[in-house]
């Protein structure tokens, strides 16, 4: 999709509207005031300093980070001149887009690959390795646990948690229609069931080995 053009060298201004020569701009974990780190290039390999020093004509050089973060612009005097919370990345993707080479995914960022499954990036600074085909060293696979809902019909071994008892279900049919976890074993098998007999089995194969 085509997206709009952006002015990548802003020129920083104070109140009053005059250039903000030499002003700071501090990046911040997202919510509090814990600096995070920042870097002079995309891969991550020139630490800069944070706060980062814009140049004589209020200008911000290049500055890359994880995720998303706090950032505040100050004055050469440290005199706040605004703060914008939050900015960076993930703010712009959106969590479950499509992945893609050019976006730098922070830890824990989730996207859709081409595949249409889910992947949560397992590493800092991911950027340009592909989630498709799993497993691989930046991305894992997960899943997404449904609560039943009366009205979708669910596949085979499709499996989900039941609000009203808080217990998990996996559905023993297909086109499972309306059919209440609770009150439908032709339908639905509670997973409890399947972990409890497999307590029982290895209970009872303890108790023959020691007999």
């Amino acid at each position: 999709m085509p997206l709009r053009s952006i002015n990548p060298v802003p020129q920083y201004l104070d109140a009053a509207g005059n250039v903000l020569g030499y002003g700071k701009m501090y990046f911040y974990t997202s919510g509090t005031n814990d600096l995070i780190d920042l870097f002079f290039d995309i891969n991550g390999a020139l630490p800069a300093p944070n706060p980062v020093i814009l140049s004589a004509d209020g200008r911000l050089p290049n500055t890359f980070f994880d995720g998303t973060a706090k950032q505040v612009l100050t004055d050469l005097d440290d005199v706040q001149i605004w703060e914008r919370d939050p900015v960076g990345g993930e703010a712009f993707e959106g969590v479950f887009s499509d992945w893609n080479s050019i976006t730098v995914y922070g830890e824990s960022a989730i996207v859709t690959g081409s595949d249409g499954n889910y992947y949560r990036s397992i590493s800092a600074g991911n950027q340009n390795n592909n989630p498709v085909p799993p497993p691989t060293a930046e991305w894992e696979q997960i899943e997404f646990i449904s609560i039943w809902n009366t009205n979708i019909s669910y596949d085979i071994n499709a499996t989900v948690k039941l609000s009203s008892d808080g217990l998990f279900y996996r559905s023993l049919v297909g086109s499972n229609f309306g059919n209440n976890p609770a009150s439908s074993p032709a339908e639905w098998q509670p997973l409890i069931t399947e972990i409890t007999d497999k307590i029982k089995t290895t209970a009872s194969l303890f108790q023959y080995m020691n007999l």
